[in-house]
């Protein structure tokens, strides 16, 4: 018998408790939760996303303004990712920051 049960269960104990996980966004209810959850994965570094708008067409990120039109996004980070309506579009710019 082994203990990889138990080491699984420590290990996701271990990260639900590190800021920046995708949890947090789910989880978001609020703008200004929101907002926090994206600056703690921007701080992780290694996020991606996609944007996408309320019709479901993908957002060209090069475009000017895009963040304005963006309903939706996809989100990436260390292997994990979720789709994610936004509750306020404005909180786009924290995944942004360098």
């Amino acid at each position: 018998m082994t203990n990889a049960p138990l080491r699984l269960l420590l290990v996701c104990a271990l990260l639900s408790g590190c800021p920046g996980r995708l949890d947090d966004v789910v989880r978001a209810r609020t703008a200004a939760e929101e907002r926090a959850a994206f600056d703690a994965l921007a701080d992780r570094g290694r996020v991606s996303f996609t944007a996408y708008d309320r019709e479901g067409r993908q957002l060209d990120l090069g475009a000017a303004k895009w963040w304005e039109r963006a309903h939706r996004l996809r989100l990436g980070v260390d292997g994990e990712s979720i789709d994610h309506r936004l509750i306020d579009p404005a909180n786009v710019a924290m995944l942004m920051k360098e």
